[in-house]
């Protein structure tokens, strides 16, 4: 089996799997075994669009991805384009929190 706990994503609200919101979230075992997200770390990074999708595709509600071995860590969508979300309203959204729990594993909360 793959080594688990070195690919991690967060977002602060997944709208598709809510139990996944405001917390650091392990990679799937599937991840880890056919893409080897645990070993390379472009791998890894790369997962923050497919995981963005998994949580509802919201455009002001970006996933982070971080390869904890190196620290290296990716956002999807780019804050640019986050920005541009929030731009099309005329005030600010209120309601998200700013403080994020340690889960376990996404296989335990699936």
């Amino acid at each position: 089996a793959a080594a688990r706990g070195r690919c991690v994503f967060t977002t602060v609200e997944c709208l598709r799997h809510a139990h996944l919101s405001g917390r650091v979230v392990d990679e799937s075992e599937n991840a880890y075994q056919q893409s080897e997200v645990g070993q390379v770390e472009a791998n890894c990074l790369g997962r923050a669009k497919i995981n963005w999708m998994m949580c509802g595709s919201v455009p002001w509600e970006p996933v982070e991805m971080v390869y904890l071995p190196t620290g290296a860590a990716a956002v999807y969508p780019p804050p640019d384009q986050t920005k541009a979300a929030f731009d099309h309203f005329s005030h600010p959204l209120v309601g998200h929190g700013d403080g994020l729990s340690v889960s376990g594993l996404w296989d335990d909360d699936a």
